[in-house]
């Protein structure tokens, strides 16, 4: 025991740990705790939730006690400071990581989706289902991923009233001849398509395939000759009309029967002046001699459906017509002659 004087001049007694009149009060363990906390959520406020605790904590600590101010103050402000720096890394963080597309998933085409009417010549699809809508969207890919079809021409059509199928036909097969001029380098299960949007007259030109495929139909029409193309177009434009040949019996429409072939004699005369204009070389003068031999048997045909009165004999010659022409005989003919000469 101490002793103090007595302003009375007594001697009173206090206990030794007793604070002395006038010394500050120590601070309070959990101000400390408050404080040290603080600082560990400032640290973690990348987590967000932690940066918001940190400065709730914070705040806390540093708020005065009992009508005093804290004196140790630096954890505390630290953490809050650490705390509130979190929260703005986050909010200009976060936003455009939200923002970010979705990776792409490997072999998987990215797809957007494309109106009919806004379908433009090059673009390649998924797959053509169902359209026909003005409303309907296809989905489109980039041509190096797998895809059912290519759009290889959009055309407007003149007047208010549809022309036939056959015509359109006949547009669209003339239309890829620009797009992809050689058809036998196109692939065996490759075929015409056409979408008719009735509302805008227009006619959206496709090449479809069976299976999938990657890689655009597009051919460079500039590596070819002017003989190599004017063999190409008189090749096509027989093709095209043997390909829309009316489907109707001859008896209903003989005299469409009849105009056909003798656009079919034309196209084959055509046909006849591309191969006799060119050098193919000893080595496809067989090809080519065998080749003009069925253009020949063509010309008879045809020449039968315009001038025969027979229905009965009209129809066999239309049908063995349109089978020397489509016969794989004649494709492999062809792809044998190739554009060499």
């Amino acid at each position: 025991m101490s002793s103090i004087p007595d302003p009375h001049g007594a001697v009173a007694d206090r206990p030794a740990d007793s604070p002395v009149a006038g010394a500050p009060e120590p601070e309070p363990a959990g101000s400390d705790r408050g404080a040290t906390a603080a600082l560990v959520l400032g640290a973690l406020g990348f987590t967000g939730i932690g940066a918001l605790a940190g400065i709730g904590v914070g705040l806390a600590a540093l708020r005065p006690q009992g009508g005093r101010p804290r004196r140790r103050r630096g954890r505390a402000v630290t953490g809050v400071v650490l705390s509130a720096a979190w929260l703005v890394a986050l909010a200009l963080v976060v936003p455009g990581l939200l923002d970010r597309p979705a990776p792409k998933v490997a072999g998987k085409a990215p797809e957007e989706k494309t109106l009919l009417v806004e379908l433009t010549t090059g673009q390649c699809l998924v797959e053509v289902v169902g359209v026909g809508r003005l409303e309907d969207a296809l989905a489109t890919v980039p041509c190096d991923r797998p895809h059912h079809a290519e759009v290889t021409a959009v055309a407007s059509l003149p007047g208010r009233e549809l022309p036939d199928d056959a015509v359109l036909d006949r547009k669209c097969a003339g239309m890829r001849g620009d797009y992809a001029p050689d058809a036998l380098r196109l692939p065996d299960d490759a075929g015409n398509r056409m979408i008719i949007v009735d509302d805008h007259m227009k006619v959206v030109c496709l090449i479809e395939t069976e299976q999938a495929r990657s890689g655009s139909l597009r051919q460079d029409a500039g590596l070819l000759s002017t003989k190599q193309m004017a063999y190409l177009a008189a090749t096509r434009d027989l093709e095209v009309l043997l390909t829309t040949w009316p489907d109707k019996a001859v008896a209903e429409a003989a005299e469409e029967h009849r105009e056909y072939a003798r656009q079919v004699a034309d196209a084959v005369t055509g046909t006849r002046a591309a191969i006799d204009g060119r050098d193919w070389g000893s080595s496809k003068k067989p090809l080519v001699d065998k080749y003009r031999l069925e253009l020949d048997e063509l010309a008879v045909l045809a020449r039968t459906v315009r001038t025969d009165q027979n229905t009965a004999t009209v129809e066999r010659a239309v049908a063995d017509l349109q089978d020397l022409a489509f016969g794989p005989a004649n494709r492999d003919l062809r792809k044998a002659i190739g554009l060499s000469g």
